[in-house]
Order: C-alpha cells, then sequence, then structure tokens
C-alpha cells in the first residue's frame, strides 16, 4: 500500500570489554589481544501505513543467531522477520559468533573461561540489537528518500591461476587468492539516503562489492591481533561524523570473488615465484593505514554520489518474500554439513528500491544476474544475509569460476562453494529474481 514513508534508526556499540576480548575465538588462526576499533549495530527502520521492514547490520563477519535474534526483534518493533534484512558486513578481524559446525569453531569444546566469555558476548550483542530497535522505533519520522549510484575503484577480482613446480619439476595448476586485474568486478557503489521532511538526513546505507578484509591476518606486535570494524565500518563511522545524528550503513555487495585493492595480506605475485605473496605486512601501523587511505578513497566516492541524490520520494509500497535454489542432484559437496546447502534470496522492498539479500558469498557476476533480472531499476544485491543458516551455500561460484577450478590440480581458493552445472545458476537466479515480486 502506499502511504507516507516514515523512518527511524538507531545504534549501539557491541565493542565487548577489553577483558573481554583476548577470551573470544578469532577467525582461523588469529588471536584477538586487543581492540583497535568500536564495533556497532545499526537499524534502519522504515514505515508504509501499516508495513514496516528493517535492515539490520552488525560489525561482525556473519549475523549470529538469526533465528533468536530475529525473533526478539520482531517482537520488540512488530517488524514481520521476513521484513527484516540481518546480515554482518564481513570484517575478519572481529570475534567470530553464532553456531556454525561447518567451521572450525566448537563452543563446547572452549575452555570453560572462554565459553563464558562466549555466551556472554552473545547476550551483548542481544541487547545491542534490541537498544537500536527501541531506538530507531521511538525515532520514527515522516521522510523522504532518494538513492544514486557512482563509481569506487579500490576492488579487484581475487580468483588467479598459478602454474606452480613441485619438488619433483613437474608443473601443477593451482587457483589461489590474488590480483586478478582482468577477472569480472563490480566498481558501482549505491547510496540510499533518506531525510526528514525539513532536510535532516536520517540514515545512509551503502552498498558495495567488495570484502571488508584490509585489516586481516594483521600483527598488532603483541602476538595477536585487535579488533577491527575495517574499512566498511570506518565509512559507515565517519560518515556518522559527518551527519551528526544520522545512522550509516555499509553492506557488501556479491564479493564472493572481490577483495580490497590493498591488504595486510599481500596478494600481489612475489617477484622470483610468480604466485602470490601471501604473507601479511608486520608493520601494524601500516595496516591501520592501509585500511584508514582505503576508506578515505572510498568514503569520498561514496560522498561524490551522495552530493547527486535528491530526496523526493515520501511514499512507497513494504513488501517482502524469500525464493530458494537448491543445488541440482550429484553436485553437492561432500561433507554432511553442506550435503542440502541452497541459495536463499530474501527480497525486502522499500518503494522503487529492492534490497535482495543472499545467504552465502555471491560472485560478483552472478550478483550482476540478479540485478538485471530484477524489475525495479534500483535492486541492491546484500551477502551475508542470515549466512549462518545450517544449509547456508558458503562461497557461491559463477560457471567461469567452477570451469577453472575443474582444471586446476589443486585449489586454494574458494575452498569450498556451492557448485552447479554450467548454467543452471545464470538460469535459476533469474528465475527465482523474478518469482520475489509476483505478489
Amino acid at each position: 500500500m502506499m502511504s507516507q514513508l516514515y523512518c527511524g534508526a538507531g545504534r549501539a556499540e557491541i565493542t565487548p570489554p577489553k577483558e573481554m576480548a583476548p577470551l573470544l575465538p578469532g577467525l582461523g588462526p588469529q588471536k584477538i589481544t586487543g581492540i583497535l576499533d568500536p564495533l556497532f549495530v545499526r537499524i534502519i527502520l522504515i514505515q508504509s501505513g501499516q508495513d514496516k521492514a528493517m535492515l539490520v547490520s552488525v560489525d561482525l563477519d556473519k549475523a549470529p543467531n538469526q533465528e533468536e535474534f530475529l525473533e526478539a526483534l520482531s517482537e520488540k518493533t512488530c517488524v514481520p522477520k521476513e521484513a527484516i534484512l540481518y546480515f554482518g558486513i564481513h570484517t575478519h578481524t572481529a570475534p567470530v559468533m553464532g553456531y556454525r559446525p561447518f567451521e572450525p569453531l566448537d563452543v563446547e569444546k572452549l575452555p570453560e573461561e572462554e565459553q563464558k566469555a562466549f555466551y556472554e558476548y552473545t547476550d551483548l550483542i542481544k541487547k545491542g540489537l534490541l537498544k537500536a530497535a527501541k531506538e530507531a522505533a521511538a525515532g520514527l519520522k515522516p521522510a523522504k528518500i532518494g538513492c544514486g549510484h557512482g563509481e569506487s575503484f579500490i576492488n579487484v577480482n581475487r580468483i588467479c591461476s598459478y602454474e606452480a613446480e613441485n619438488e619433483q619439476g613437474d608443473k601443477k595448476k593451482l587457483i589461489e587468492t590474488g590480483y586478478n586485474g582482468a577477472g569480472p568486478v563490480s566498481r558501482d557503489v549505491f547510496v540510499m539516503r533518506i531525510e526528514s521532511l525539513s532536510g535532516e538526513p536520517i540514515a545512509f546505507f551503502v552498498n558495495y562489492a567488495c570484502h571488508n578484509v584490509v585489516m586481516f591476518l594483521h600483527d598488532a606486535g603483541d602476538g595477536g591481533i585487535h579488533i577491527s570494524h575495517d574499512m566498511g565500518g570506518a565509512v559507515s563511522l565517519n560518515l556518522e561524523k559527518r551527519y551528526p545524528g544520522a545512522v550509516a550503513v555499509w553492506s557488501s555487495g556479491a564479493a564472493g570473488d572481490l577483495n580490497p585493492i590493498m591488504a595486510t595480506q599481500n596478494y600481489f605475485p612475489h617477484i622470483s615465484s610468480g604466485r602470490a605473496d601471501l604473507t601479511p605486512f608486520k608493520d601494524f601501523s601500516m595496516s591501520v593505514e592501509l585500511r584508514d587511505r582505503l576508506a578515505g578513497r572510498h568514503l569520498l566516492d561514496i560522498l561524490e554520489a551522495n552530493k547527486k541524490i535528491v530526496c523526493d520520494v515520501q511514499n512507497g509500497e513494504i513488501y517482502s518474500a524469500l525464493a530458494f535454489i537448491s543445488v541440482p542432484e550429484g553436485e553437492q559437496r561432500d561433507e554432511d554439513a553442506w550435503s542440502h546447502s541452497r541459495i536463499r534470496l530474501h527480497l525486502v522492498n522499500i518503494g522503487e528500491i529492492a534490497f535482495i539479500g543472499v545467504n552465502g558469498e555471491l560472485f560478483c557476476s552472478l550478483g550482476e544476474i540478479i540485478k538485471q533480472s530484477s524489475p525495479k531499476k534500483d535492486t541492491v544485491v546484500i551477502n551475508h544475509d542470515c549466512s549462518l543458516m545450517l544449509d547456508n551455500p558458503g562461497y557461491v561460484l559463477d560457471d567461469d569460476t567452477n570451469a577453472l577450478c575443474k582444471k586446476a590440480d589443486l585449489v586454494l581458493t574458494p575452498h569450498d562453494g556451492f557448485k552447479a552445472h554450467a548454467g543452471y545458476l545464470l538460469e535459476q537466479l533469474s528465475i527465482k529474481t523474478k518469482e520475489l515480486f509476483e505478489k
């Protein structure tokens, strides 16, 4: 139903206490030893008539405890769970939270003190979500929306093919993370601005296809890493400083195969071997400087897009829908935890803007298929929406990467993923995207 739009936004800090941080699990081999940046949850609540929708981000790699937390958010705000996009900004330098049997984290096997910290921090996140939701609901006011696009040249395709010799001198083909300047990439940066009727910014929503991993594997100089919201969180925080009172959400687009052009973990070929040098820089100040410089460039691109936006939409229809794509028979992964993986497409439509969340790490070219198949000109694809569901697909590979992997002797990245017969995903993503809008 087309009615006057209302908007409220809220933000709550979820940085763990200093003494708790070292007891929380880091991603992969990383051990947390300190805190560099604050972590936040951010919520944008939009209402049209009796219909409501929420965009919810957390400064973590993935959004934890989706069933419990979505239930609590829905109860707090009267927003249906299906109308809540709940995602992590995918920083790799924050505590790893939530139930994830498909990753090497078994909370019950942690020492008692670490288990206690894990559950205490889980509770802190939940309280932060509810606090931000309460703030957003209390701040609901008549609003007008505008959106626009710009370009940001800070990402690159990361799927590289190399030739390497083993000890016997045999040449082997391998797929590894690298700097593939010729690979598929999207430079599009989407910016939505929501204002009060008198023109004060209430919220920003930014979407860009890039892994939020500039700080991944950095060396803080004390035997571990320090918690960071990385580039995406830095952009949000600095937008909020420029527009006091507004909440700024940054989200990752279809970036399963896209990395920042610079990062602590260096992806450029080594001058001797020709293979990607994955050795992280050791200087902590260099890691922080890389993050800040990329975030600064990205923020300027966002601000340029923002200049062109005119907020002139005051009413619009809100609705949501779900669609699923299952892997064809015979193409499932071997591991039990992945044997029934499927892609979940989640539409939250606000006026003429379609937000489509994906529960895995969709590759860039597949995100473009969704955009092309959508009837809405402004369609935003968001990775990591409820990506801790047990049937989540992990990486969602395109046909070209699948073909590349099949020819390789060794695949180091993507180390796993949703693999389907050639042409299957292109067809299904198009069909299922269109189905989302069939009301």
